[in-house]
């Protein structure tokens, strides 16, 4: 602030009238402003010592929660993990059809039969086979296989094998129920295929029978139709073992789907080993502990006003 002649203050500042007289630069040898307080609180250089001055607290931390970690992998129960292949086959339509089954509808099929093996009433079905009840089952794909993994995790070890195997002896019963009311109707559509293909030969073959035999040599039309007798006799046995496979599918309940192989009792825990859990909770307890020591002094800084 200046002071006019008389005494009194003229309201302008000096580095106001400093600007004014410089065309509102400062002049040279001013010093910049300052940078707020909370930033140079956290650069590096003012982090680094506040973390070492207090490492005693930050190995404090950590250690406890390596010994809180310990002692929980050491209370809590050993839990074992066992698991059972089924495999699925080609499936009904395929076996209608007599052709491969393209890779989108095996993935229909496998996410189909996952939730089957997944839901309540095959867990129900489990249940009654070992008459007890049974944690849940964990259903998996083998890669992009035909191959489902059936696991099961529980504390014992041949409990995981026998509650692994129970839920695909349960799966494999509601399939063979499952077979007898899919294949009936596959059954159907050969058996009204083949009616087909029997009126068709009669009509081709009564029209052979009213045609004249030629004494010239062969005739094309009638290599025609003679032709097309052949390729719907072959037609006509092809559906009829079509016919006897699903005849026969369906009387013993088979959709095609089978174990292919039984679960084995583990020999060792898959939960985490309590070591390897003290370990990962020392270095999370040493990460909190120094970010909690890097950001207490904003903290009391903040709370003080």
């Amino acid at each position: 602030m200046k002071r006019d002649g008389s005494g009194r203050e003229s309201g302008v500042s000096l580095f106001e009238a400093t600007s004014e007289g410089t065309g509102g630069a400062p002049r040279r040898g001013t010093a910049p402003p300052a940078e707020p307080a909370e930033l140079t609180l956290y650069a590096p250089p003012a982090l680094v010592p506040r973390v070492l001055r207090r490492w005693r607290a930050i190995v404090a931390l950590g250690l406890a929660a390596a010994v809180v970690a310990a002692v929980f992998g050491l209370v809590r129960p050993a839990e074992y993990r066992a698991e059972a292949l089924v495999q699925l086959g080609s499936g009904t339509a395929d076996l209608v059809t007599g052709t491969a089954s393209p890779q989108d509808d095996l993935d229909r099929r496998i996410a189909t039969e996952t939730e089957i093996i997944s839901s309540d009433r095959v867990r129900a079905a489990a249940r009654a086979v070992v008459r007890r009840d049974l944690p849940p089952v964990e259903v998996t794909q083998q890669s992009t296989s035909s191959l489902l993994s059936v696991a099961v995790t529980t504390t014992d070890p041949e409990d995981a094998a026998g509650d692994a195997d129970a839920y695909v002896e349960a799966y494999l019963q509601l399939t063979s129920a499952r077979a007898r009311d899919e294949l009936e109707p596959a059954i159907g559509v050969l058996r009204d295929r083949l009616a087909n293909i029997a009126a068709t030969l009669d009509d081709l073959q009564a029209l052979l029978a009213d045609t004249p035999i030629t004494t010239t040599g062969s005739d094309p039309a009638t290599d025609a139709i003679q032709a097309r007798v052949d390729n719907l006799l072959e037609q006509r046995s092809a559906t009829n073992e079509n016919i006897d496979r699903l005849e026969g599918a369906a009387a013993i309940g088979n959709l095609d789907v089978r174990s292919f192989a039984d679960a084995v009792a583990p020999t060792s825990p898959a939960s985490t080993p309590p070591l390897r859990l003290a370990l990962l909770a020392l270095v999370v307890g040493l990460v909190a502990g120094g970010v909690a020591a890097a950001a207490v002094p904003l903290g009391r800084r903040r709370t003080g006003g």
